[in-house]
């Protein structure tokens, strides 16, 4: 047997394996197990020093987080430390330095020692601001828990056990730990709300949007208080500005943290009232008359409700750009009319009547060849014969015979009829030669046509004018019982014979052809004697009609330029022209056609001015736009965003909760509280030893249209610039008798005899048209005008009543004239007095308006004329019943448009400037009992930290002030006429005091390369 074949006594390999592998294991745990009994110090110091390192950590961030809100790193310092920040999350960087310093040294503070060993955790050191960031990378944060909490990693933390200095044990771990603490949500809050602050109105949500909508009320209060005749010199003041502002920044931090700071709240609330009394003590004639109902606050405010803690400028119900003003078509229908009558612009009323009269008579003919010779070929005379000249002629023969009669034309009268056979010969003479002779030889052929001959009638085709049946047309009868066309039949008879009679005509068109034959001539029907008078009578209550027609313009689409009131009339117009042409299904005889005949006309001169209207409406919205697109104004933009629209504010953020730390009440608190304009208050005195400044709020309010006595619109649309209006001269001068201008200078008197002059040339352009309309004599004439303007006994009042439409009915009433008369004079009077303002005859020297004007001022500043603010919300009919005969107001604003008939209102525009900081703004947090209290505060102050750990503190960043800076505009559309709108105290541009002194940070900015602490910068 081979040995490879006997298995007996043999012990299998797997089984060696075994036992080799359990004699090793229990070999090694043997000696495990004598090893742990002699490191057992190691690991419990290993444990205890991990655990520690958590702590320290918690208390790191706990610490870190309540010293970054006390002075929290929005700008990087200027320097290589201040470099280690991004710049896109300065505060969020620096929180992670500070948590990395904390927990450097809390963990060398939170050593374990167990025997003889001692373990503790670290972080590497940061000897260069190269070394700190990239260290920085193992530091970690973010917001958790709605904001209530941070969580916050740490990686590659290392942790070593020594003994007597010699390194026995080394592990790295990552910690990662959540603490209540709302310092992100703080930060991140005020950032929002700081942002806000810097927000324009066309950007989004914010203080400009907010500015704007608070303005805006204030505005078109003042504005139509200032129209209506309050003594209301400065519409927009810096007073209402500031108040504004802040009213829009506490609702800001209503809509940032949940509430407004409640000592703002009070500081609002009583400088709105201060403003409230003065202006009502400045304004109001009877003492104890409140003219404001919305002074005082509710019994009951709400203190988490900010917009009813601080009461508004104006009432709900105060003028608003959604109001709407009446324009009609006016003095256009009367410059349709008077053109009609004079033929201005097209044919004059007496040439439509005579087409209405106007009838085509139509010669024709038809004519059949009944029969006809061949035409004789030329045969010679002999052989050798040429053909040298050949000659025809043809003569008619006339005689009774049918034929057919040509197609009558549609609406077409037939007035004569008549058919003949005409035989015609035709005669042919030849010559011919023959050698040195000459022969000549003769031929004849005849042509038998029958034709007949007619002679029709059509109404003239008058333009626009319907082609409806006239019953009856060429008979007497009919509207006015008039002859009508019963005289046109005589006139075919007449239009036939001039042609010679019917057998001249069928000769004629035989022999020449139908192009020998003049078809058509016009004649015109005799008119009755009343039918002027009748027409005219229906013109004038067409007229009427028309004058009236009026469309809805809405003030905030004039203020925005976009405006068209002629474009909408022209539509309204066009919707109606079948009521207005009142054309009947068939004309009641021919005067009834002459009568829809001239309202066709009157209409078309209507498009044509209401189309010239329009079409200068655009040119000027287009210029205003120009004009305020040089002062960055945009009105596209604007109509879009603020002025068509009311903006609501966005739900106001509550306090947000978590689990770790409940519920978080943002309480914010500005230093001072209340930014007041006109400095700050003594209460708050601290603030200006402390930061440099007594005017931490500044603005700039620049009124665009604010001088009125160089007509501001001839700048805007060209014109003369060194006249001015007669409607601006006018209320100049009024303004100036009002007041004792006389007495100081001579340029009212001076002004006063230039309107004269231009109220006597207006004088005699109405003596003219009552010369031209009228059957009184030269001294009736005379007489009716200087009566009329005898009712007004001052100079100004006497322009005033030309400009505003008042002298035209009184001297109709006066010259005695009554019925369609008077109303037809009205008319052609208005038409005149219109002419004659708007000619550079009657317009005033720039320079003695202007003198007028600042000799007004002064003294109305001294008797205190401005006055009621804000006021005029209660009412601007009562106020200007209280103020009639008193209130001395210049005129103001941009009208639109420039000339006294299209005026269909007044604009002016703000540009309001808004500037400003809180020295100390401060965000309370409170969570649980008072320990816990988070205060984010920011001051300029600045933030530094031992960074090497040299001893010495390196500057990391600063607290940069929450700064202010938004720009708005306000536009102001009033009705026509009056004073217009706009600031009239001659100063356009009104600074608060310390708009043009630089901040504390400003002047040092040259020599100092520390961060902007107050600056106007973006804040993460």
């Amino acid at each position: 047997m081979r040995f490879a074949d006997d298995s007996r006594g043999r012990v299998p390999f797997a089984l060696i394996g075994v036992l080799l592998l359990l004699g090793s294991t229990t070999y090694a745990t043997t000696l495990a197990t004598e090893g742990v009994r002699v490191d057992r110090d190691v690991e419990v110091a290993m444990d205890r020093a991990t655990a520690a390192s958590e702590t320290a950590l918690r208390v790191a961030v706990s610490r870190s987080a309540r010293d970054a809100a006390r002075t929290p790193v929005v700008e990087p310092a200027d320097s290589a430390w201040g470099d280690v920040l991004n710049d896109s999350r300065p505060f969020r960087d620096s929180l992670r330095v500070r948590i990395y310093v904390a927990a450097r040294a809390g963990f060398e503070r939170a050593a374990y020692t167990h025997g003889d060993v001692t373990a503790a955790a670290s972080l590497p050191p940061t000897s260069t601001p190269g070394d700190f960031s990239r260290e920085l990378e193992r530091v970690s944060v973010r917001s958790v828990e709605n904001g209530t909490a941070v969580e916050v990693s740490v990686r590659d933390v290392s942790v070593v056990a020594r003994r007597g200095g010699a390194v026995v044990a080394r592990e790295t771990t990552n910690a990662t730990i959540t603490v209540a603490t709302p310092v992100l949500a703080l930060h991140d809050r005020t950032v929002r709300f700081e942002e806000s602050l810097t927000r324009g109105p066309l950007e989004g949500p914010g203080l400009g949007r907010r500015l704007t909508a608070r303005l805006y009320p204030v505005a078109w209060a003042r504005g139509y208080g200032q129209w209506a005749g309050a003594p209301i010199s400065n519409v927009v003041g810096t007073r209402h500005v500031g108040i504004a502002t802040n009213g829009a920044v506490l609702q800001l931090q209503q809509a940032a943290y949940g509430r407004a700071d409640p000592t703002g709240r009070t500081a609002q609330r009583r400088a709105l009232e201060r403003l409230l009394l003065a202006d009502a003590r400045a304004g109001m004639s009877t003492p104890g008359t409140t003219l404001v109902t919305s002074v005082a606050p509710p019994p009951t405010p709400d203190p988490d409700d900010v917009r009813r803690d601080v009461p508004q400028l104006a009432r709900a119900d105060a003028p608003t750009p959604d109001r709407e003003t009446v324009v009609r078509v006016d003095d256009t229908a009367d410059r349709a009319y008077v053109a009609l009558q004079s033929g201005d612009g097209g044919p004059s009323l007496d040439e439509v009547l005579e087409r209405a009269y106007g009838v085509n008579l139509t010669l024709r003919t038809e004519t059949t060849l009944v029969d006809a010779e061949p035409w004789p070929h030329p045969r010679p005379p002999g052989p050798r014969a040429t053909l040298v000249n050949e000659s025809v002629s043809s003569s008619a023969t006339v005689e009774p015979g049918s034929a057919s009669f040509p197609s009558r034309t549609p609406n077409a009268t037939r007035f004569r009829a008549a058919t003949r056979h005409v035989t015609v010969r035709h005669h042919f003479r030849r010559t011919w030669r023959r050698g040195n002779t000459t022969v000549e030889t003769t031929a004849t052929a005849t042509e038998q046509h029958a034709v007949g001959v007619t002679v029709d009638g059509t109404l003239r085709t008058l333009d626009g004018v319907p082609t409806n049946p006239v019953v009856p047309a060429f008979e007497a009868g009919g509207a006015l019982d008039g002859p009508n066309l019963a005289g046109v039949p005589a006139e075919a008879d007449a239009f036939l014979a001039a042609r010679g009679g019917v057998e001249n005509v069928v000769a004629q068109r035989v022999l020449d052809g139908p192009e020998a034959l003049n078809r058509t001539e016009t004649v015109t029907g005799e008119r009755p004697a009343a039918l002027r008078e009748w027409v005219v009578a229906d013109l004038l209550d067409l007229h009427q009609i028309v004058r009236n027609t009026s469309t809805s313009v809405r003030m905030g689409d004039a203020a925005t330029a976009r405006a068209n009131p002629s474009a909408n009339l022209t539509e309204r117009l066009d919707a109606r022209r079948d009521t207005l042409v009142d054309a009947p299904p068939r004309y009641d005889g021919v005067a009834d056609r002459a009568r829809v005949a001239a309202r066709v006309a009157y209409l078309t001169r209507v498009d044509a001015r209401l189309s010239d209207r329009s079409n200068a409406t655009v040119r000027a919205n287009d210029r205003l736009a120009a004009v305020l697109r040089q002062r960055h104004v945009d009105l596209d933009g604007w109509a879009a965003e603020v002025v068509s629209t009311r903006t609501s504010p966005p739900p106001d953020p509550r306090p947000v909760g978590g689990p770790l730390g409940g519920e978080d009440v943002f309480v914010p608190q500005g230093g001072p509280p209340y930014l007041d304009v006109q400095g700050v208050d003594r209460a708050d005195a601290p603030w200006t030893a402390r930061h440099g400044t007594e005017h931490p709020l500044r603005t700039r309010n620049v009124n665009v249209f604010t001088v009125p006595y160089g007509d501001a619109v001839d700048g805007v649309f060209g014109g003369s610039r060194e006249t001015v209006r007669l409607h601006t001269a006018a209320v100049t001068l009024r303004a100036a008798e009002r007041t004792d201008a006389f007495a100081t200078t001579n340029r009212p008197d001076t002004l006063r005899n230039e309107v004269a002059e231009s109220i006597t040339y207006v004088g005699d352009r109405t003596r003219a048209v009552l010369d031209r309309e009228t059957t009184l004599s030269r001294a009736e004439q005379r007489r009716a005008v200087d009566d009329a303007f005898a009712t007004w006994n001052r100079t100004s009042a006497k322009a005033l009543a030309v400009t505003n439409g008042s002298f035209v009915p009184r001297v109709v009433a006066e010259a005695g004239l009554s019925g369609r008369e008077a109303e037809r004079v009205r008319v052609h009077l208005r038409v005149a007095v219109a002419a004659a303002r708007d000619s550079d005859d009657v317009r005033v020297h720039r320079d003695h308006v202007d003198g007028t004007a600042s000799a007004v001022r002064r003294i109305s500043k001294t008797a205190a004329t401005e006055a009621l603010g804000t006021a005029v919300a209660n009412g601007t009919d009562r106020l200007a019943a209280r103020t009639e005969g008193k209130a001395v107001v210049l005129p103001a604003g941009l009208p639109l448009l420039p000339t006294p008939t299209n005026w269909y209102a007044t604009v002016n525009v703000w540009d309001v400037h808004v500037r400003g900081y809180y020295p100390r703004f401060v965000v309370r947090t409170q969570r649980g009992g008072p320990g816990e209290t988070v205060t984010y505060v920011r001051d300029g102050g600045c933030a530094a930290l031992d960074l090497d750990e040299d001893g010495a503190d390196e500057e990391l960043g600063c607290a940069s002030r929450v700064d202010i800076s938004v720009r708005t505009v306000v536009l102001v559309a009033v009705p026509p006429g009056k004073t217009g709108v706009g600031d009239t105290d001659g100063q356009a541009v009104e600074d608060s005091p310390g708009w043009g002194t630089p901040y504390p940070w400003e002047r040092r900015r040259a020599t100092d390369r520390r961060p902007r602490a107050g600056g106007f910068g973006t804040s993460k």
